[in-house]
C-alpha cells in the first residue's frame, strides 16, 4: 500500500486549503482508499453530511484509482451516486474506488462509502475522460509525491532505489 501525491489546494487532499478537508489517499493493487471523519463543518443540515461533500469524496477516489491503472490523469464526464442513507456528522467513513472498465475515450470506475461497522452509505459509478500526455504531465509537475516516489505517469514501480 503507498500514499498518492496531492495538490496544495485541493479541497479533498490539500494540506494548505484552510477550507479543505486535507485526506490522503492510499492505492494498492488497483483499488484507492481514502479514510475521513465527516464532522459538523461537512454538513448539510443539521446532523447529516451535505450530498455534494459525499459525491465529492467519491468523485475524487475513483478518479485516483482510474489515473493509478492507467498512469494518466483524468477529469470525470459523468458522475451517478445512489444515496443508500442519510451519512450522519460525526462519524468516520471509508472511501473505496476502482477501475472497472477502460472503453478507450472513456474510463468507467466504481466507488462505495462505508462506516467502520460496514454500513454502505453511498454507491458511485463514474465516466472518466483521460487527459493528455501533456496535460498529465502538466498536473504532475504540481503535485507533491510522498519522499521517494516517483511520478504516477512512470507506471508501475514508482518507488525509487
Amino acid at each position: 500500500m503507498h500514499v498518492l501525491p496531492n495538490y496544495a489546494k485541493c479541497f479533498i487532499c490539500g494540506p494548505e486549503n484552510p477550507r479543505g478537508m486535507n485526506l490522503r489517499f492510499v492505492a494498492d493493487e488497483g483499488m484507492v482508499r481514502v479514510t475521513a471523519y465527516l464532522d459538523e463543518g461537512v454538513m448539510g443540515f443539521r446532523g447529516v453530511v451535505h450530498g455534494g461533500i459525499i459525491s465529492a469524496l467519491l468523485d475524487e477516489t475513483m478518479g485516483w484509482a482510474a489515473t493509478l491503472v492507467k498512469h494518466r490523469f483524468c477529469l470525470c464526464a459523468d458522475l451517478s451516486v445512489r444515496f443508500m442513507e442519510p451519512v450522519p456528522v460525526g462519524i468516520s467513513v471509508a472511501v473505496t474506488g476502482r477501475l472497472k472498465r477502460d472503453r478507450g475515450r472513456v474510463w468507467e470506475t466504481e466507488g462505495e462509502l462505508v462506516d467502520e461497522q460496514g454500513t454502505v452509505y453511498a454507491r458511485a459509478r463514474g465516466k472518466y475522460m483521460p487527459m493528455s500526455a501533456k496535460a498529465s504531465r502538466e498536473v504532475d509537475e504540481y503535485l507533491s509525491y510522498p519522499k521517494g516516489q516517483e511520478s504516477i505517469l512512470k507506471g508501475p514501480g514508482r518507488e525509487s532505489s
